[in-house]
């Protein structure tokens, strides 16, 4: 009976230990993700590019060593977007492009050794739609977090929003009986806006909506917490029956 009581004693302590470590480890330390610029004004067709990048890293801690988010776009506006690695970085890129893929959407940047200094990791590409109708679309990096191996910094969330530029008028100019010149119309009737039964304009109705899968929470401590709880328990009833035996 001693025995057990002793065994239930050093379990209860251990599982102090790993709620106080549980803290530790979930501690927000200050990071900043970056996007440049967060505004982008594009033609239909035409691909953008926009920096990521990282600052305001905590000067106190060993720095980060890897960055993890979730990627989303308006499918409306965007035919394909991604991260990619900047020509001549150390930082290499991983997107989960699979489609039906739980974890779709999903990215990490990462680096041999820890960073501090502020500075660009990746390049996102986003090639618009040449027959969208929509005038506007967001990019979003949602619950951006990162890490140096054991603690997470706090997340951050970002928006890109792209703007369709109007198209240029490229009609050519007739002489008109003035002297003058005019640009010919190419819509000789009348375009009347489109009315609902009590004759007012009909309006847009469509939203646009991004579906993000929730990302599971990155990092092996919880692993080597696991780990190091069997290990101690093995210990303790191996001495236990030790001191059975003699």
């Amino acid at each position: 009976m001693r025995n057990k009581k002793i065994v239930v004693s050093l379990i209860i302590c251990i599982l102090l230990i790993i709620a106080m470590i549980g803290n530790v480890n979930a501690a927000e330390n200050k990071f900043t993700f970056t996007v440049n610029p967060a505004q982008v004004e594009a033609k239909l067709g035409e691909t953008i590019t926009v920096n990521l990048g990282i600052a305001d890293i905590d000067q106190e801690t060993d720095g980060i060593s890897a960055i993890q988010g979730v990627l989303a776009y308006d499918k409306e506006l965007f035919e394909s977007v991604d991260i990619v690695r900047k020509d001549g970085s150390e930082w290499s890129v991983t997107v989960n492009n699979e489609e039906g893929n739980e974890y779709k959407g999903r990215f990490i940047i990462h680096i041999l050794g820890n960073v501090k200094e502020a500075s660009t990791v990746a390049v996102l590409k986003a090639k618009l739609k040449s027959d969208a109708t929509v005038t506007t679309g967001a990019i979003k990096l949602q619950d951006v977090f990162a890490s140096d191996g054991i603690t997470e910094t706090a997340k951050n969330n970002k928006t890109i929003t792209v703007n369709v530029k109007a198209e240029e008028n490229n009609n050519p100019t007739v002489p008109d009986d003035n002297g003058g010149t005019t640009e010919p119309d190419n819509n000789p009737t009348e375009q009347k806006p489109a009315t609902t039964k009590n004759n007012t304009p009909a309006t847009n109705t469509n939203k646009t909506n991004s579906k993000v899968s929730k990302l599971p929470k990155a990092g092996l401590s919880s692993w080597v917490v696991v780990g190091i709880v069997v290990t101690i328990i093995g210990a303790v009833i191996g001495y236990i029956r030790y001191k059975k035996l003699y």
